[in-house]
């Protein structure tokens, strides 16, 4: 009766609320406990995967661009 093949998977946001909710509790109980000191180095390490981010971003965008056009130029001429 059950076709192992049309078997459908139900995903859940569920693992990544908790997984969430826990590192917040980690994060918060850090910060209480080094007086404040561990937030400082979150922020940090949030401007600076923020940075990255961006960099990975402009450089992909302009990046992409330009072997797209390339590949006009070879497929033109």
């Amino acid at each position: 009766m059950d076709d192992p093949q049309h078997e459908t998977r139900h995903h859940s946001i569920w693992p990544l609320l908790l997984a969430t909710g826990l590192a917040l509790v980690v994060a918060t109980i850090l910060v209480l406990l080094s007086l404040g000191f561990f937030g400082l180095v979150l922020g940090i390490s949030a401007a600076v995967c923020a940075l990255a981010a961006l960099h990975y971003l402009t450089w992909g965008w302009w990046l992409g661009r330009m072997i797209e056009e390339e590949a006009e130029q070879d497929d033109n001429g």
